[in-house]
């Protein structure tokens, strides 16, 4: 028997019900065993089979109903019956459509099915709603008609004529396929190229040929007069099939006249038995008899044939079409020869190649010394000088063929080989390189730079000397998590949110117990806020941040982060876990490769936990050799990053033209530097597209060759000067402005220059005031706490 699944909510769940009760009856009844199993026993049962999943259905049970199988059965169907409505049950159940190929028995059982939830009135039979449901579809009239003059028909009546019906028209298609016989099928051509479809019919012994026209073109416009889809079985619909005329004003001798008429696309000539398609009637007939016999045509006026299928064998001129048609057509190779003479080079060589190469190359240019070392393998032909069977191209027509090399966008080594099959000039490969480099298209879609080699962080030599900073979100929590550099201890403190006065102190509190560091690593926001910028002046460190999306400069604060993380969510599941265990427990942990805990490291001693541990191993005792250990550590971690390290590193100067990755999109934007900083391989780089200024990794940057020589106009609030609050020179170069002697269209007019030197003063003045630090507006004045009375 077949284990018993549990149930799944949402997905019909009261038909999942329905087949848990068939199984539940079985696997009690048919065991002797536990049909003698009291009411309790069995209801148990059935709550261990419906899972935990939809265990609320037997929660809101009553307790005695938990204790009694049949009322918990009767409560469970009271859950899962959905509501319903008989309105529209009914409008559903008269949608139903009988399947092609289903078995009426279970159509039956689909009607019942459905008719249970129709809200049908009790004494009401449901049988005649299935009736009309089996009768009022069908297709065939005579089967429907002899349903309508049956008197006092009943269900079962319809059920088995309908039976005894597909039954018949089965084996009648079967006899019918058996004998099917294929005649023949023979093209013949005339000697006025037209194509004739021979039917022969052997039970008629007549021969009736279709011809259609062959030498057509496929764009001529032909008028379609094929039969209509009467070919198949019954009587063929008599669609008046209008015989449009229409000739072309154009009188050109070029034109030809072709047959209008052309079989029906797809439509088969051959003749079966089974196909009732008889050429004059289009009805099923023997071969002794035809309705259209003696009948004259309403359309052509012959004997023999209805008007829907007549095909008439009058040409009938539909439009006339030019055998000749005007192309524009470029003559490309008398224009590779015409550039190919007019090329000075080039024609020299020609020169060479038809009175002889001198014996050496020293009273040659350095364009044709280039050519008399390949001259054994060049070849010509009307004018036009070629490779090794590679067309040599001249200087001017060099440019449009890099163009066409590269109109895929095919990266280098693809473009080189398809010129390697084309074309060829000296230098084509570096020319082809440096078209590929400088195209703006492939350069904005390439995709991310490989990973440089490693920076090591400087390792600190004494605990708490240099710590990693990071914030963590999990599940609307925030977390500062800090780690040291020296010992690896981890601290993780819950934030109410993630304002910089929040992070000052909590970090004010944990320099409280560990003491002040000297170098903080952290993320720029909010670590590069004024508040945290004037705590660090005040406790005399360093904040060092990392470039924006390059996270991994930070990788000690990140794994801290990652550590914190799997820990907070394992607490989340297990309600006896604390974060300040999980926390002990990594504290007292040795380091893998070093020997000693983080906490031995930071604190010289080892911590006591709820795990026994001898009173020796808890006496302060310095580890030797720390920053030794850390140092090879940190080595062999190098050793295998730059293993897979192929990227360029990249030096830039101000005023470089860069591409600038987008951090989201992955693609390149175009840019230029702006200034160099002080952290490694960072740098402030201003959007070409919306001028914004953006601090960047090198990972995150590529030269951009196609890029001008004169740098762009940075404005002066941008400039390296105004951001070290130095006085802005007077005079800004705008190289954005050209140089040309330009009319001056406003040279009428009286411009006040000493008002404009104000303005441009005033301008100066606030830039200025914008890049000072604001004011601090806080109140400076002691506040005295009162002496309260303290009892």
């Amino acid at each position: 028997m077949e284990s018993i699944k549990p149930l799944v909510p949402g997905e019909d769940l009261e038909a999942q019900w329905k087949f848990l009760k068939w199984q539940f009856d079985g696997y009690v009844l048919f065991d002797a065993a536990r049909a003698a199993w009291s009411t309790e026993n069995k209801a148990k049962a059935l709550m261990h089979f419906i899972g935990l999943e939809c265990a609320y259905l037997y929660e809101t049970a009553l307790p005695a109903t938990k204790k009694d199988h049949v009322a918990l059965i009767a409560h469970i169907d009271e859950q899962v019956k959905p509501v319903t409505n008989a309105c529209f049950e009914r409008f559903q159940f008269k949608k139903l459509v009988r399947k092609p190929g289903e078995d009426i028995n279970h159509f039956v059982s689909r009607c019942r099915a459905k008719l249970a939830s129709c809200g049908i009135p009790a004494g009401f039979s449901p049988d005649f709603m299935i009736m009309d449901a089996l009768v009022h579809p069908l297709t065939d009239q005579t089967l429907q008609r002899h349903f309508f003059q049956t008197k006092d028909l009943k269900l079962e009546k319809v059920i088995d004529d309908l039976k005894i019906h597909e039954a018949g028209q089965e084996q009648i298609r079967e006899i019918q396929s058996c004998r099917s016989q294929i005649s023949a099928l023979s093209i013949q051509k005339s000697k006025s190229n037209e194509v004739r479809f021979v039917k022969t019919d052997e039970a008629a012994g007549k021969t009736r040929r279709r011809s259609r026209s062959s030498s057509a073109p496929r764009s001529v416009e032909r008028r379609s007069r094929s039969r209509s889809s009467s070919r198949s079985r019954g009587k063929p619909s008599r669609s008046n099939q209008r015989r449009s005329r229409s000739r072309s004003k154009s009188g050109d001798r070029n034109a030809r006249r072709y047959r209008a008429r052309s079989p029906t696309p797809g439509a088969s000539r051959v003749s079966t038995d089974d196909e009732s398609d008889c050429q004059n009637c289009g009805y099923s007939h023997g071969s002794d008899w035809c309705p259209a016999r003696d009948k004259k045509c309403h359309s052509c006026g012959h004997l023999g044939h209805f008007a829907y299928n007549c095909q008439p064998n009058d040409e009938v001129l539909i439009s006339q079409v030019h055998c000749v048609s005007s192309v524009i057509i470029t003559d490309v190779e008398n224009q590779y020869a015409k550039e190919t003479l007019n090329d000075q080079t080039l024609q020299q060589v020609l020169d060479f190649y038809n009175n002889g190469w001198p014996k050496n190359s020293n009273s040659l240019n350095d364009n044709l010394k280039k050519y008399y070392a390949i001259r054994n393998d060049l070849t010509v032909d009307n004018n036009l000088v070629y490779f090794k069977n590679r067309l040599v191209i001249p200087n001017s027509l060099r440019q449009s063929t890099l163009i066409q090399l590269h109109s895929g966008h095919q990266k280098i080594v693809k473009s080189k080989a398809l010129a390697q099959q084309t074309v060829f000039w000296p230098g084509i490969n570096s020319d082809l390189e440096t078209f590929v480099t400088k195209c703006s298209v492939c350069a904005e879609v390439a995709p991310s730079q490989k990973k440089p080699e490693m920076i090591q962080h400087d390792i600190p030599d004494l605990p708490w000397w240099q710590i990693a900073v990071d914030i963590l979100e999990l599940k609307g929590l925030f977390y500062l998590v800090v780690v040291d550099y020296y010992s690896k201890w981890i601290d993780a403190i819950q934030m109410k949110n993630k304002t910089a006065h929040t992070v000052v102190d909590i970090l004010s509190f944990l320099f409280s117990i560990h003491g002040v560091p000297k170098v903080v690593l952290t993320d720029n926001n909010p670590f590069k806020s004024y508040v945290c910028t004037e705590f660090a002046k005040e406790q005399n460190f360093k904040i060092v941040t990392c470039s924006p999306h390059f996270h991994q400069s930070n990788g000690l604060a990140e794994r801290a982060v990652g550590i914190v993380k799997s820990m907070l969510k394992k607490c989340f599941r297990d309600p006896k876990a604390t974060l300040q265990n999980c926390l002990l427990q990594y504290r007292i942990t040795p380091i893998t490769g070093l020997g000693a805990s983080p906490a031995q490291l930071l604190m010289s001693r080892q911590l006591r936990s709820s795990l026994p541990i001898h009173v020796s191993k808890l006496k302060p005792s310095v580890i030797p050799n720390v920053t030794t250990l850390l140092s090879q550590k940190s080595n062999l971690t190098k050793n295998y990053y730059d293993k897979t390290a192929a990227g360029k590193e990249y030096e830039f100067s101000p005023s470089d033209y860069v591409y600038m990755q987008n951090p989201f999109t992955k693609e390149w934007e175009p840019g230029i530097i702006v200034e160099k900083l002080d952290e490694p391989r960072s740098y402030l780089v201003k959007n070409s597209g919306n001028s914004r200024v953006v601090r960047r990794n090198v990972t995150f940057l590529k030269p951009n060759p196609s890029g001008q020589t004169k740098p762009y106009c940075t404005p002066v609030y941008m400039l390296p000067a105004s951001r070290n609050n130095v006085p802005i020179i007077n005079e800004i170069p705008n190289n954005d402005v050209p140089q040309n002697n330009v009319p001056n269209l406003n040279q009428d007019a009286q411009i006040n220059l000493n008002e404009i030197d104000l303005n441009l003063q005033r301008w100066r003045e606030q830039i200025r005031n914008r890049m000072d630090p604001p004011v601090n507006r806080t109140r400076t004045r002691t506040i005295k706490k009162p002496d309260r009375l303290n009892l």
